[in-house]
């Protein structure tokens, strides 16, 4: 399937309760895998086990070959919801679970990627889905694997810049 000598990749990951996003890209930003994993809390006893669930759902991430770097869009710490220390609890495991296996991670802020992405930070979801359309021919069904594909563009992006500039330092 895939030519592990020179197929690098790239992960971008949108962590929520209700729309976990899992975009990993090649270095040439072509979609290798994308996974949206999706939970409702009636289904769960209580919040540890909802919590679990998505963790172990999530954790193969952390076994990607080959995988350069990966961004995690980070917690809108304006955010008013109910599930807030919930999507708290999730994020760190996550976050502890990468750094436990040596991933090379970076969480940027929601404002940050729309930012990054729209050039406005404040951009809603409509347009986030209508630039990648714009800029990558993308069209997404779903707003949460459309913020992890501009994650892990943004993490290839951010790669290869850094790489030529440590080759032209040299």
């Amino acid at each position: 399937m895939f030519d592990y000598e020179e197929e690098r990749f790239y992960v971008g990951v949108d962590p929520s309760l209700t729309g976990f996003g899992i975009v990993i890209i090649n270095q040439t930003g072509k979609i290798v895998e994308q996974n949206l994993l999706s939970t409702h809390a009636e289904c769960y006893i209580n919040i540890e086990q909802r919590l679990l669930d998505i963790y172990d759902q999530s954790k193969y991430i952390a076994n990607i070959f080959n995988m350069d770097l990966m961004y995690i869009e980070d917690l809108s710490h304006m955010a008013k919801s109910t599930s807030l220390w919930e999507r708290v609890g999730l994020l760190y495991m996550l976050r502890t679970h990468l750094f436990k296996n040596d991933v090379p991670f970076e969480v940027k802020a929601p404002t940050a990627l729309k930012k990054w992405h729209t050039t406005d930070g404040f951009a809603d979801k409509k347009l986030m889905m209508k630039v990648a359309k714009c800029k990558w021919d993308l069209d997404f069904d779903d707003d949460n694997i459309c913020d992890a594909y501009c994650l892990a563009r943004w993490a290839l992006e951010d790669f290869q810049n850094a790489k030529q500039i440590k080759i032209h330092s040299c």
